[in-house]
């Protein structure tokens, strides 16, 4: 089985944690699912994401870093984000793609 490769946004003051933990599943709100959000962009990184809040923009992410993330295991869609997708357990393989200024 091949994985699914995606990517994860966010800012960079977690790239040390993210280093040393991974992602960690989270549940922005009530009404979505538990997981870890990543987007599906064909391998492309031309579109990279930046989350604000409940909030994802469509951007060159200017104070995020973009998280490349290799996942086999059960997903769902993300309903509120086209070609996104939730990991429903903690992926394994993290690897920094962009990054954006320094960690602290």
């Amino acid at each position: 089985m091949s994985p699914l490769v995606a990517y994860h946004a966010t800012n960079r003051f977690y790239r040390d944690s993210i280093r040393q933990r991974g992602l960690i599943g989270a549940q922005p709100n009530p009404s979505r699912p538990f997981g870890v959000y990543v987007y599906c962009m064909n391998g492309e990184l031309d579109h990279p994401i930046r989350v604000r809040g409940n909030r994802i923009e469509w951007t060159h992410s200017r104070g995020s870093d973009v998280w490349r993330v290799a996942y086999i295991g059960p997903l769902t869609p993300d309903a509120y984000v086209t070609n996104g997708m939730v990991c429903l357990f903690d992926p394994e393989h993290v690897t920094l793609v962009i990054g954006n200024g320094s960690s602290h």
